[in-house]
């Protein structure tokens, strides 16, 4: 048998030899030969440039359908279309991925600024309980926004900020009730904070506040 083995026609492709078992069996690249006594597996050199075009459009995520139907296709233009056609989804799913990455990152800018009104709020309330964030000079929402390149309407915003002023009155409301229970009396172990936090939505920072507030 003259024609390269498995292994070294591994190492030009770089394509494994398991890979290229699995090609066979699928009918994407079978071997040049086979030897009918051994059952070895042989190629040719011609058979690098197809090994090559294989690769790159697996390493694009094309399946292997697709693949054997480029490599079948018997013009160039179904060829090409067959390819725009993977590029496309290829698109929509990297289109699909950003929306994603971007929901998370508004969701994680959502729970910053969450935290941030709470904190002001019990900064706020400490000093004076009767305030609240309608006192807030809409001016001073409109330059910070216009400061921030923010294009959000000033009076959606302090909607917004009402409202979780409203949640975090809800909650604080709930978590004075939940800690004069007994069980709650003295000193929280690090148990009690995750039953806080898990069950009544109250993160560590805001029971020492509201002890601090019984105290």
């Amino acid at each position: 048998m003259t024609g390269l083995t498995v292994g070294e026609f591994s190492r030009v492709s770089h394509l494994s030899i398991k890979t290229l078992r699995h090609y066979h069996e699928v009918g994407l690249l079978a071997p040049a030969e086979i030897a009918p006594d051994t059952g070895y597996r042989y190629y040719s050199l011609d058979q690098v440039p197809t090994a090559q075009v294989i690769r790159r459009l697996r390493n694009l995520e094309m399946p292997v359908a697709d693949v054997k139907a480029v490599l079948s296709a018997e013009d160039v233009t179904t060829r090409n279309e067959l390819i725009s056609a993977h590029l496309a989804r290829l698109e929509t799913r990297l289109a699909q991925a950003q929306t994603a990455i971007e929901s998370l990152r508004e969701l994680r800018r959502g729970y910053v600024l969450r935290r941030l009104i709470r904190r002001v709020l019990t900064t706020l309330w400490r000093d004076d309980p009767t305030r609240t964030l309608s006192d807030l000079p809409m001016e001073l929402i409109e330059h910070t926004l216009g400061h921030f390149r923010q294009l959000r309407d000033p009076y959606e915003v302090r909607t917004v900020l009402l409202d979780e002023e409203r949640k975090f009155g809800v909650l604080l409301q709930r978590g004075r009730q939940v800690l004069s229970r007994s069980r709650f009396t003295g000193t929280l172990s690090d148990e009690d904070y995750r039953y806080l936090h898990d069950t009544h939505g109250l993160p560590r920072d805001l029971v020492v506040y509201l002890n601090t507030e019984q105290s």
